[in-house]
């Protein structure tokens, strides 16, 4: 087995898409975390090895089309549940989205936000945030979850 890019004897990893063999210094690794935001991940970007041509078709296009709509999930306007006063114009047409399973809270607004990025809309309003503590035996941690509803606004409105 020889590696598809170096030709090297070495080739101990295999491509996860088209099965080629490459040695460790040609490998393009994606990290586990690389999709955290997005809910699920098409099966071809879940293998953690790859061939340098693989990840230049496969990888990098949907690695840039994820970090577009992580940056615009960042720019989302937060509203929550306490600021109806604030948002009380604006209409709540579509339906509410939930995440669970989160760290912390922040991780739960970025994770709203990041859904609301992927649907188009540029608010999320009346977010709630919920801790459910876990208990492991002497000690415990904070499952977080929240929902919200997105929204479209025209950013002069704001």
């Amino acid at each position: 087995m020889s590696c598809l890019t170096c030709q090297s004897a070495k080739a101990a990893l295999q491509c996860g898409l088209c099965l080629s063999s490459v040695c460790k210094s040609c490998a393009r690794f994606l990290p586990s975390d690389a999709f955290a935001f997005q809910g699920n991940v098409p099966e071809n970007l879940k293998c953690d090895t790859y061939c340098s041509s693989c990840f230049e078709l496969v990888v990098v296009p949907k690695l840039d089309e994820y970090h577009q709509i992580l940056e615009r999930a960042k720019d989302v306007n937060v509203f929550f549940k306490a600021q109806s006063k604030e948002s009380r114009f604006i209409r709540r047409v579509e339906k509410h989205i939930q995440v669970e399973d989160c760290s912390d809270r922040d991780e739960v607004v970025l994770k709203l936000a990041f859904i609301a990025a992927l649907g188009g809309f540029n608010v999320i309003l009346d977010v709630e945030t919920t801790a459910r503590k876990i208990h492991h035996g002497k000690w415990q941690s904070s499952i977080w979850s929240g929902r919200a509803i997105p929204a479209l606004v025209d950013p002069k409105r704001l």
